[in-house]
């Protein structure tokens, strides 16, 4: 990953989807990639202030999508960040994460996305290109 951000992933989810996501982030750094997360990076001071801090020192972001996220404002928000610094992703800066068997909407159904594939018991265990 490139050393002139902070963060490798800026992790876009919806907070009813948190027990999927810290999985996901937990798998993800065993990797090494680098991951803001909000559930770890909001400790206190202003929410917006922390997000865009977060968006500015990250390279990617992974949209961890799902139906619990549909209309958030804060999802929309950061992926329209990244649009607006990669608005064709030609740098594939921007991730669809399929966390159920929803369609992406919007822009990026036209992305490159995976779905996060489930094992028994709710468990998440890898990805699938679709």
């Amino acid at each position: 990953m490139l050393a002139n951000y902070q963060y490798d992933i800026f992790l876009s989810h919806s907070s009813k989807d948190k027990r999927i996501v810290l999985d996901l982030v937990r798998k993800l750094e065993t990797f090494g990639f680098r991951i803001w997360v909000f559930e770890r990076e909001i400790k206190h001071g202003s929410v917006p202030s922390a997000i865009e801090a977060g968006l500015n020192a990250s390279r990617l972001l992974l949209i961890a999508a799902s139906r619990n996220g549909e209309g958030s404002h804060w999802m929309k928000l950061e992926r329209d960040y990244f649009l607006y610094r990669d608005p064709n992703n030609d740098c594939g800066s921007i991730i669809p994460l399929l966390l159920d068997d929803i369609k992406p909407s919007g822009i990026i159904r036209h992305y490159e996305h995976y779905k996060w594939i489930k094992r028994s018991k709710g468990e998440f265990s890898g990805l699938l290109e679709l």
